[in-house]
């Protein structure tokens, strides 16, 4: 996070973050009221289930290394599935990849870009060569520049932004659905991570909320090519998640912890990174298997206000 210095007042936030950018802004409103903590979600724990309800499946997730891509990470693979995941930080990569395969789980860390066409390519067939196949795919890989109005914001930020959190979407998609097709058995499920700030006009939002508009529009578009060709696309949207990025985007404002944002949000409390992970596999699974083209809001109400 760096702050704009030639606009003070302007604020940079950068990294991977899916929660909604305007409830920062609804932060400083609710100021330090107190919120309702309710009791959070605790991560999984426990030995990886090799007969879970995604045993044997391949899965792969972008942007895996931390926040919600993490917990979703460590949720499929202690549910059996076979998880490949990338991202740029190879140190926590390969502490995620580790940490998995020492409860039982089997996962796969790649280091990759997904703003780099080439590199997602040969991140998909990584994890094809590992698993056997592609059954379930999550676009989780995105980042966060805010803080500034409209005229405040320059063309590298929304190139940035644009990226990562459009570009590659579309080419993870892209060559993800052109790999089903070729399967033995196509098909497949894709679940796209947008956010509640794609649906709404949030302050000193707009690169950020233009981007994961076009996340929910990309699923929706997929969603009517491919689903006679069996392969599901959906997308979640979060709201305020606890994320590390959403701590230090709370400190650089000057709030005393990440629960003062909680005001904004109808439940009175945060989400955890685990709870948009379920949604994420419920989606996934059979479950859900007459679901397609929608989008599923996890942001404990934050639609309602």
């Amino acid at each position: 996070m760096t702050t704009n210095a030639s606009n003070p007042s302007s604020v940079t936030r950068r990294g991977v973050l899916h929660t909604a950018a305007g409830t920062l802004a609804a932060g400083l409103v609710a100021g330090s009221a107190s919120a309702n903590t309710k009791t959070p979600v605790s991560p999984a724990t426990g030995r990886a289930d090799p007969h879970g309800r995604f045993a044997g499946r391949s899965v792969v997730i972008t942007g895996g290394t931390s926040g919600i891509g993490k917990a979703t990470a460590y949720a499929f693979a202690r549910e059996g599935a076979l998880v490949a995941f990338n991202g740029r930080r190879e140190a926590l990569g390969k502490r995620n990849e580790q940490e998995i395969q020492s409860f039982g789980g089997r996962a796969l860390y790649v280091k990759s870009d997904v703003r780099d066409e080439q590199q997602v390519e040969a991140f998909l067939d990584a994890a094809i060569a590992a698993h056997g196949r592609l059954d379930i795919v999550d676009n989780n890989a995105g980042i966060w520049i805010g803080g500034r109005a409209l005229h405040e914001t320059n063309s590298r930020d929304f190139a940035d932004v644009n990226a990562t959190n459009i570009d590659g979407v579309y080419f993870t998609m892209k060559h993800a659905i052109g790999r089903m097709l070729r399967q033995n058995r196509p098909g497949g499920s894709i679940v796209n991570i947008a956010s509640i700030v794609g649906y709404r006009g949030d302050p000193a939002s707009i690169v950020y909320a233009t981007s994961k508009g076009a996340v929910l529009q990309m699923t929706r578009n997929a969603a009517t090519d491919y689903g006679p060709k069996n392969i599901r696309i959906n997308s979640v949207s979060p709201g305020p998640t606890r994320t590390d990025m959403l701590r230090n985007a709370a400190r650089t404002m000057g709030l005393e912890s990440v629960d003062a944002m909680a005001g904004s949000i109808t439940i009175g409390r945060l989400g955890e990174p685990e709870e948009v992970a379920r949604a994420v596999m419920w989606l996934a699974s059979d479950e859900a298997s007459n679901v397609h083209g929608t989008d599923l809001p996890v942001g404990g109400g934050s639609l309602l206000k």
